[in-house]
């Protein structure tokens, strides 16, 4: 979600998912269970719960369509220390952003029994157990039900977590909006004293008083809380496998909706290229706040652009021909536009940058990578969303699979040779590589 950018400025470590060793087995925020199986949950309309492992539900309307399975946590990698044991869950994403619990009816494997292994029993599915010696398992997972597959690569170290913080500490909200939370840690093998990773899809999210306000633990908008009526709620991430429960202070407000600014990142966009769009909302208490995720979207005429209501992707405007549109976002009665024209620009570059940007990296580190595309127009705008991501060779790092993160690269091996990632832009086929010189291994 946009109102998720801050996000996106967090380092890494090593130990890139230790603290996913409980995270995924339920617990606070959990979301509304689903359908049954076999069927996408497209209009059941739920929302968050508060404790639940079944899927969100969608938005209502039409029939949601299958996206992506994702395992959870872990994508792209997991790192355990050495005998560990912990619950992985497989979550069918649809195209409506409801989620659906499917870890009793994938198939489980893993490549390495040695370093790691994966129940694929009944009742037990998804339980992983690693082994006592170091090294990296894929463990992979199939739907037959939708055709579905993931794959995890699994790293087993020996590093702890050292300290974790919780931001914002203190924040408010009015109710039927929310404010997303982000945990960072730091761990026993980070060689600066800058160094902490973004842990926000790792840990698992709980709210003291849910029926004030829920915290999601769904892959997409982990760590967001959401005011469900006026009080307070404290809201806590714990790293398993460490004694760390940082708090943050939630208050709820009974203020109202009165207004919705729509921005754009400029007025006039090439048709073709997907563009995040922002809400912006003023409440009855003067405050204001960033309510993307959580208005309706629509544009007029529906010929000329799209916008999308998937989380993850909400505000999300595509134009389809050259013209003129209306983007409009919606809550209740209130609503706001923006009006944005289309051209016929073509891409004529792109350029690649990562965060941290440096020419190498540390085995165990995650990095967000940014693609910018100039257009033959002199415009310059963000397509990190809209390019394909890879990575050669595949041996040593790999992009999360999650949607709406697919251009989070986590590099779980040391490797004295380069590395080089590739945005490439499918309908025009221009692409650009960035390149580390090696993956260093932690060493002190």
């Amino acid at each position: 979600m946009p109102h998720h950018a801050a996000r996106l400025a967090h380092r890494s470590a090593i130990t890139f998912f230790l603290a996913a060793m409980l995270a995924a087995c339920g617990g606070g925020g959990g979301s509304s269970g689903g359908p049954g199986p076999g069927t996408p949950p497209g209009n059941n309309g739920g929302t968050g719960g508060t404790g639940g492992t079944g899927g969100t539900g969608g938005t209502g309307g039409t029939q949601a369509t299958f996206v992506a399975l994702s395992i959870s946590p872990g994508s792209p990698a997991l790192v355990v220390s050495t005998g560990t044991s912990l619950q992985l869950r497989a979550t069918d994403v649809f195209s409506d952003g409801a989620t659906r619990d499917r870890t009793e009816a994938v198939e489980w494997s893993s490549s390495d029994a040695s370093i790691a292994t994966v129940s694929n029993v009944a009742g037990t599915k998804g339980a992983l157990q690693c082994g006592s010696v170091g090294g990296t398992a894929t463990v992979s997972v199939t739907d037959a039900a939708t055709g579905g597959a993931a794959s995890i690569t699994v790293v087993v170290t020996e590093a702890v977590a050292t300290s974790l913080v919780v931001t914002p500490t203190t924040v408010s909200t009015p109710a039927g909006y929310g404010v997303q939370f982000t945990a960072l840690a730091r761990y026993s093998d980070m060689l600066t004293a800058d160094e902490s990773l973004d842990v926000t899809d790792l840990v698992e999210w709980q709210s003291s008083n849910p029926e004030f306000a829920t915290v999601s633990n769904d892959p997409i908008t982990r760590g967001m809380a959401t005011g469900r009526a006026a009080g307070q709620a404290t809201i806590t991430a714990t790293l398993p496998g460490s004694t760390f429960t940082p708090r943050a202070q939630l208050t709820v407000t009974p203020a109202v909706l009165t207004g919705i600014t729509v921005t754009a990142p400029k007025p006039e966009l090439p048709k073709g290229v997907p563009l995040q769009l922002t809400a912006t909302g003023t409440f009855s208490d003067q405050t204001t706040q960033d309510v993307t995720g959580f208005v309706s979207w629509s544009a007029e005429p529906s010929t000329v652009a799209q916008v999308s209501t998937t989380a993850g992707s909400a505000g999300v405007v595509t134009g389809l021909q050259i013209g003129t549109a209306v983007i409009t976002a919606a809550s209740g009665d209130v609503t706001g536009s923006a009006t944005l024209t289309f051209t016929a620009a073509q891409l004529q570059s792109l350029t690649v940058s990562a965060t941290p940007g440096r020419p190498w990296t540390w085995a165990g580190t995650l990095t967000r990578f940014t693609a910018m595309g100039t257009f033959d127009d002199g415009s310059i705008l963000n397509l990190t969303r809209d390019v394909t991501w890879t990575v050669s060779p595949t041996t040593f790092a790999t992009f999360s699979s999650v949607p709406g993160k697919q251009n989070q690269l986590f590099a779980f091996k040391p490797t004295p040779d380069a590395v080089t990632i590739t945005a490439t832009d499918a309908s025009s086929g221009i692409n650009r590589s960035f390149t580390w010189s090696r993956i260093r291994s932690r060493t002190r």
